[in-house]
């Protein structure tokens, strides 16, 4: 502004010829007549610099679009403009929506949210675990921590995930991390929504138990009779249940902040929360779809009767007794009190080293000249007290 005010003075002066101030001041004649006309015509405020905006813009994002995407925005504040976008769309299907990008902007432009500095991601360098091939291919399941109601009453929400499509199966709360409280929620789910072929956990009650043979719990052996194969993690790798991981951050900052007043009260909050997040939420995952679009139940039912387990023809079979030891010639091998009662199957795979099965999972090897079972972790079986 204070360049362009000499520029008029000079010119303006007769001093020296148009040319060379135009030159002096390093712009074409063109410029230099251009900012004359603007000073002639509106004086010093003439030679402000003007926006460059369009009288009219035919594609403008209608308002009423805009002030929709705001509120839903504001009523959801955890949604991104894909989200939203998707969601208006589903409202409004005559209306002309921008892109989700475009959408974004607004959003921004409206502060109604911020920009966030990118994070580089490094590959887990854990051991790989099964992947998500279909609905029920693989189920996962945790406890989302524990807090107090207003009542001073503890509740710890037991969650369960389809991990193919997303789909919340329950998110129920319980008084605590027991064996029985955990099975009758899964029972309840069995039989509403048949049996998936593995479930993946981490090493916590009721899941797993550390110190017994194949890390198995209770739960985790009634598991294996209905036919469904335990997958845990591996210890302190939360990352590789990331998927359920996810979705606790949005249960914890949905449904638990603030906790509600009582039990019932805050179960009343994760139905609410269930139902939004598998027939309302869109997501990204699976192309905006949300996951009752894409989840459907098991075709293996729920049986009345646990089956029994079968083994080859070729394996030695014993029955563990209920202080957790097998007889195996004449010796007696400690296993695990948690298969009291169940059958496990030997095959030989080396001189004097036979493969203790449990169903399909492969509990360790039985050495016969250290008379003990060796897990894979390279620890001795033992007798826990879970």
């Amino acid at each position: 502004m204070k360049e362009r005010t000499q520029f008029i003075l000079e010119a303006t002066s007769g001093l020296r010829s148009f040319s060379e101030v135009c030159q002096r001041f390093g712009i074409s004649r063109e410029t230099g007549y251009k900012w004359l006309q603007r000073y002639d015509a509106a004086g010093p405020d003439g030679l402000h610099d003007r926006s460059h905006r369009p009288h009219s813009c035919p594609h403008a994002t209608d308002p009423e679009i805009l002030e929709a995407a705001f509120e839903l925005r504001r009523r959801r504040p955890r949604w991104g403009a894909a989200k939203i976008h998707t969601r208006l769309a589903t409202l409004y299907p005559h209306w002309d929506l921008p892109c989700p990008r475009v959408l974004h902007k607004h959003l921004l432009r409206a502060g109604l949210v911020r920009k966030k500095r990118r994070v580089r991601t490094h590959p887990h360098p854990g051991r790989p675990t099964a992947p998500f091939t279909a609905p029920n291919s693989i189920w996962s399941a945790d406890y989302k921590g524990h807090f107090k109601t207003r009542d001073g009453r503890y509740c710890y929400p037991l969650t369960l995930q389809d991990g193919f499509s997303r789909f919340l199966l329950a998110c129920q709360a319980v008084d605590g991390t027991t064996y029985h409280a955990a099975r009758l929620v899964f029972t309840r789910l069995f039989r509403e929504f048949g049996i998936p072929d593995r479930i993946r956990t981490d090493n916590g009650p009721p899941f797993s138990s550390p110190l017994a043979l194949g890390r198995l719990s209770r739960l985790a052996v009634w598991w294996i009779r209905l036919g469904i194969l335990p997958d845990f993690i591996e210890p302190a790798s939360p990352q590789q249940n990331g998927r359920h991981e996810r979705m606790h951050k949005d249960l914890k900052a949905d449904a638990c902040i603030p906790p509600a007043g009582n039990r019932s009260a805050q179960q009343r909050r994760f139905n609410s929360l269930l139902h939004d997040f598998n027939h309302i939420r869109p997501h990204e995952a699976l192309q905006m779809k949300t996951p009752a679009d894409v989840y459907v139940p098991s075709t293996r039912p729920f049986p009345n009767k646990l089956p029994p387990l079968n083994y080859p023809a070729h394996f030695e079979v014993r029955k563990v007794s209920t202080n957790g030891g097998i007889r195996w010639h004449s010796c007696w091998v400690n296993a695990s009190h948690l298969l009291g009662g169940e059958l496990v199957g030997l095959e030989e795979i080396a001189d004097g080293v036979w493969a203790v099965f449990f169903g399909p999972l492969c509990l360790g090897w039985l050495h016969i000249d250290k008379g003990a079972i060796i897990s894979d972790d390279g620890s001795s079986s033992r007798n826990p007290r879970l």
